[in-house]
C-alpha cells in the first residue's frame, strides 16, 4: 500500500523546487507553446483552404443547375453531380469542424500555460508563508492545482516494494518528473 502522505511529501519537494526555480520548466513550456503557435498557423491556413474549397463547391453546384436549366444536363446527371458535391461538401465541413476543435485546444493550451505561470508566480511570492504554516492541506491543494495527474506504480513485495510515480503538470502533455529511486522515495514499508 502506498500512503498518500508519503507521495505528497516527495511531490511537495519537487513542487517546492519548481516554485523556487520555475525558469527551466517555464522555458520548456514556452518551447511547447511556440511549437503550438506554429501548428495554430497551419490550422489557420487549412481553414482558409477549406473555406475556398467550400465556396468552389457552392459555385460548382450553381453551374450544375445552370447547365440543367439550359437543357445541357439530364435530371439523372444533375442528381448524380449534386450527390457527389453534397458528399464532398459534408467532408469539407467535417474537416472545418476538426480545424475549429484544434484551434480551441491550442487556445486552451495557451491559456493553461499562462495560468500555470501566474500560479507559480503567486506561489513563489507566498512560499515563505506556505513553508512557515507547513499546512499539509494547503500544500496538498497546491499540488492538486499544479499536478492534476499523478500516476503511482508499485513493484516487488512487502519490504522490497519499489514505488514509482510520474507527475503531470497542468501545462505539460507528458510527465515532467518521474521518481523511482529509493533515495527519493523511502517507502514506509522500509521503515517497519
Amino acid at each position: 500500500m502506498v500512503r498518500a502522505l508519503d507521495v505528497e511529501r516527495i511531490v511537495w519537494k519537487k513542487v517546492h523546487d519548481l516554485i523556487v526555480n520555475p525558469k527551466e520548466a517555464i522555458d520548456v513550456w514556452q518551447q511547447h507553446l511556440e511549437a503550438r503557435q506554429g501548428k495554430r498557423e497551419d490550422v489557420k491556413v487549412e481553414k482558409q483552404r477549406i473555406d475556398r474549397a467550400l465556396m468552389a463547391k457552392a459555385a460548382e453546384k450553381e453551374r450544375v443547375f445552370t447547365l440543367f436549366r439550359r437543357g445541357l444536363m439530364s435530371l439523372d446527371e444533375v442528381e448524380a453531380h449534386l450527390e457527389i458535391i453534397g458528399k464532398e461538401t459534408v467532408e469539407l465541413q467535417a474537416r472545418l469542424g476538426t480545424c475549429a476543435t484544434q484551434e480551441e485546444v491550442l487556445k486552451a493550451g495557451t491559456e493553461n500555460y499562462q495560468t500555470t505561470v501566474e500560479l507559480l508566480k503567486q506561489y513563489q511570492a507566498g512560499l515563505r508563508a506556505i513553508e512557515t504554516a507547513n499546512d499539509p492541506k494547503q500544500k496538498g491543494e497546491i499540488i492538486r492545482c499544479l499536478l492534476p495527474r499523478i500516476v503511482v506504480e508499485t513493484s516487488g513485495e512487502a519490504r522490497k516494494k519499489i514505488v514509482a510515480f510520474r507527475a503531470y503538470f497542468r501545462s505539460a502533455a507528458s510527465a515532467v518528473f518521474h521518481v523511482d529511486s529509493a533515495a527519493d522515495f523511502e517507502y514506509s514499508a522500509h521503515r517497519r
